[in-house]
């Protein structure tokens, strides 16, 4: 259901068994209550994904974010996967069995499983395979966790979106981007992933939603998707442009 937003979601259903009984399937559907509210921001997100281009800019200065002097411009966080080892975002998406088991329950990272202090979306499944830990995305909207991340700002109605790290896989055949390639959940980093589907669920994303800004956060602005020059509501910015707009020198350091 891209294209929705907050206002027009009180939960839903979704199935929580199947079997077949003389040839007919038989679902068993539970009723899902929205359960998380962010209704009270600025209309300025930022959403952390973990490709390269990020390596080097220091996400913690994004911790208290204040918006600049009159607090106009207060940004919220969100993020997916394995930024939980580094970073507390206000709103992260996991995807992956691997990934999911460590956040609900590892504290190698932290004193206590990342869910116990912080809100954290996923699907269906592994909301059914970790009772109480996690918070079901609107919808149930399948897509990679990257693109779930900025459907779900876009769906709390953020009407400014800024994307640091989100730029895919572009290093070539036999290396994999991802600032986390090689650790448990991720494949190594020496192995190829295609962007094709990665490309297409933003575009859904963008298209969904074409009276919100999205901004693209990269010091290499070139090589990105062909296809997003279709879509006027995505720009691009550099860092030093990011930190200039959104105000930084007034971010609460750590």
């Amino acid at each position: 259901m891209l294209g929705k937003n907050s206002d027009q979601y009180d939960g839903e259903f979704f199935i929580t068994s199947i079997k077949y009984e003389n040839n007919q399937r038989k679902e068993t559907r539970e009723w899902v209550p929205r359960t998380v509210y962010n209704d009270t921001h600025m209309g300025y997100a930022i959403v952390i994904g973990n490709g390269e281009s990020r390596e080097k800019f220091n996400i913690n200065l994004l911790s208290g974010h204040r918006g600049g002097v009159l607090g106009s411009m207060a940004a919220q966080t969100y993020g997916c996967n394995a930024l939980s080892r580094d970073f507390q975002c206000d709103f992260l998406v996991a995807t992956g069995k691997d990934l999911v088991e460590e956040i609900a329950n590892s504290t190698e990272y932290s004193d206590k499983p990342y869910t116990d202090e912080r809100i954290v979306y996923t699907t269906a499944p592994n909301c059914l395979a970790h009772p109480g830990k996690f918070h079901l995305v609107p919808y149930n909207v399948q897509m990679n966790a990257g693109a779930m991340a900025v459907y779900l700002a876009a769906f709390d109605k953020h009407k400014n979106i800024y994307m640091l790290g989100f730029e895919g896989q572009h290093g070539g055949e036999g290396y994999n981007s991802n600032m986390y390639a090689g650790t448990p959940g991720y494949m190594p980093q020496n192995h190829t992933v295609s962007s094709s589907k990665w490309e297409a669920n933003m575009c859904q994303v963008f298209g969904a939603y074409p009276n919100i800004s999205f901004t693209i956060v990269d010091n290499n602005i070139n090589g990105y998707p062909d296809s997003y020059k279709w879509y006027k509501n995505v720009r691009y910015l550099v860092y030093r442009e990011f930190i200039q707009e959104l105000d930084i020198g007034s971010f609460k350091h750590n």
